[in-house]
């Protein structure tokens, strides 16, 4: 059923890419290249890398598409991953959107599969307040489960948004229980956020190697970050720090998107 599931978006995503432009088409769709880097290090001495690249397909409509791939180190774990999803508007004020992340890895010599597909909806109750509802399916290695998130979002001025949510997991063995916030400002085009997270759960569920997996760590998480807008590109640098317990991995990230065309 998972890979179907992930055969299905990847495929689905890429006829929209694929699509031919017509001068019969009413809706103009934008591409956009994203090319992303990270570093990272652990508190207990080692560190890691990371590299992804997606191409974005976004419509004056609101619908957007993106597919991408990506390479992760960490410590003595090594991953590769295969990305699509994208979003749609169904109906007024309502929005359903989607995304999976498909690959395998090594961690100390050991392979393991991976596998993470989101899916979720969000409804406008007014001009300010939002919610939304997300499901997320996890089968890393031996850690598999589902993990549901309800949130909300409020405008408390045309230009900052805050955001709450509360996830907790069922079935499988994520034990996984995460209250969230997050804050978004923007100025001009240039925008700022950070966020907090606090809660338990397990390494795998935030791609965390150190320590065993199959423990249920408490667990704390702080990221800023800051969005510049460039003559022809949008630049975006976040630090996250996440400690599950005794361990801390510090992670800074780079990102560039490129604008590429517009059609028809």
């Amino acid at each position: 059923m998972k890979a179907i599931f992930a055969i299905g978006l990847l495929l689905g995503a890429a006829a929209v890419f694929a699509r031919p432009a017509s001068a019969a088409d009413e809706v103009s769709w934008t591409d956009t290249l994203i090319v992303s880097g990270e570093h990272s290090d652990l508190s207990a001495g080692d560190d890691g890398q990371s590299g992804a690249v997606g191409w974005l397909r976004s419509s004056a409509a609101g619908s957007t598409v993106i597919i991408g791939a990506a390479a992760h180190s960490l410590a003595d774990s090594r991953w590769r991953l295969l990305q699509a999803g994208g979003s749609h508007p169904v109906a007024r004020g309502i929005t359903l959107y989607g995304e999976v992340n498909v690959g395998d890895g090594r961690e100390a010599g050991v392979r393991f599969k991976y596998f993470v597909a989101d899916l979720g909806a969000s409804r406008a109750l007014t001009e300010r307040l939002r919610l939304r509802f997300e499901h997320r399916s996890i089968d890393i290695g031996g850690t598999r489960g589902h993990l549901p998130k309800l949130g909300f979002s409020v405008a408390l001025r045309p230009e900052l948004v805050a955001d709450v949510a509360i996830a907790e997991s069922y079935s499988g063995n994520l034990d996984t229980r995460v209250f969230s916030g997050r804050l978004d400002y923007r100025v001009r085009r240039t925008g700022f956020f950070a966020g907090i997270a606090r809660g338990r759960s397990k390494s795998a569920v935030f791609d965390f190697p150190e320590g065993d997996p199959t423990v249920e760590r408490e667990l704390e998480q702080v990221f800023v970050g800051l969005a510049v807008p460039l003559p022809s590109a949008e630049l975006q640098l976040v630090f996250d720090r996440l400690r599950l317990e005794d361990v801390d991995r510090r992670t800074w990230t780079l990102s560039v998107k490129l604008p590429l065309r517009r059609t028809r």
